[in-house]
C-alpha cells in the first residue's frame, strides 16, 4: 500500500511540473449581412470575436481591441493557396508594427496623430533608413509639422524590422490593416474585378511567467467584386 501511495505521489508531482501547453485563440470573422460579394466603391461593416482558453472572450471584454487587426488583401485570381495562412502571415515589420501599437498614431491610409504609413513609405528613401530608425527610437518633430513624436522604448532589432517593411520597394498598395474588434473598409473603385481576401487575427499572450509560446488565430473571409 505504501508502494502505490509513493508511485501516486510522484505521478501527481509530474503532472504539476509539466509545463501548461498553449491553446490557439478561436477568431470568428463576421460580415454585416453575410454579404459574399461587394462592388466597387461599397461599403462592408464586420465584426470579429475571440475566444482564448487562457486570455478569455471578447464577449466579456477580457480581449484587448488594439491586439485585434482585420487585414484587408486585393487578390486577383482566387486559388488555393490564397486562404492559406502561410501566404498572407504578415512580415516582421508589420509583426512589430502591431505589437508596439504604433496604431495608436499612425492608421494605414488617413493622418491620425502623425502620418499615414502609406505617406511615410513615400517620403523616405533605402538611403534615409538609420534617420528614420533614429526618429522611431529617440523621437522627432518638423518632418510633419509641428506634433513631437515620443521616442519609443522598443529594441533596436523591432525598429530596423518596422523601418525595412515601410522602406520595401513595393509599398503594397494592395492591402489595408485596420484595428479593433468592429469597423468597415470601402472597396477600392480602382478594382472592378476579382476578391478580396480578409483576414481577422489575434496572437495570444502565451502561458507562464515569461508568456512563452504564443499562438496566432485566424479567420478568412472572401468577397468576390462584381460590377
Amino acid at each position: 500500500m505504501p508502494v502505490i501511495f509513493f508511485l501516486f505521489a510522484l505521478w501527481t508531482a509530474c503532472l504539476e511540473l509539466k509545463p501548461a501547453i498553449n491553446q490557439p485563440p478561436s477568431v470568428n470573422l463576421t460580415l454585416a449581412g453575410k454579404v459574399k460579394s461587394v462592388k466597387p466603391g461599397q461599403q462592408v461593416s464586420f465584426s470579429v470575436s475571440v475566444t482564448d482558453p487562457e486570455d478569455g472572450s471578447s464577449d466579456y471584454q477580457d480581449i484587448a481591441i488594439h491586439e485585434v487587426f482585420i487585414e484587408i488583401r486585393y487578390i486577383e485570381q482566387l486559388i488555393n493557396h490564397s486562404i492559406g495562412k502561410k501566404r498572407y502571415d504578415p512580415d516582421l515589420g508589420i509583426i512589430s508594427i502591431k505589437e508596439q501599437r504604433c496604431f495608436d498614431c499612425h492608421q494605414w491610409k488617413t493622418d491620425l496623430v502623425g502620418p499615414a504609413f502609406g505617406k511615410i513609405k513615400q517620403a523616405y528613401d533605402q538611403s534615409e533608413s538609420q534617420q528614420l530608425t533614429n526618429a522611431i527610437l529617440n523621437g522627432s518633430v518638423g518632418r510633419w509639422g509641428n506634433e513631437m513624436m515620443p521616442a519609443q522604448d522598443i529594441p533596436l532589432p523591432q525598429a530596423q524590422q518596422i523601418v525595412t517593411w515601410l522602406l520595401g520597394k513595393d509599398p503594397d498598395n494592395m492591402v489595408e490593416i485596420i484595428r479593433g474588434l468592429d469597423g468597415l473598409f470601402v472597396a477600392d473603385f480602382q478594382f472592378d474585378h476579382g476578391y478580396y481576401l480578409l483576414t481577422a487575427s489575434y496572437r495570444d499572450h502565451g502561458v507562464g511567467e515569461e508568456m512563452s509560446h504564443r499562438k496566432t488565430g485566424y479567420h478568412h473571409v472572401v468577397l468576390e467584386i462584381t460590377d
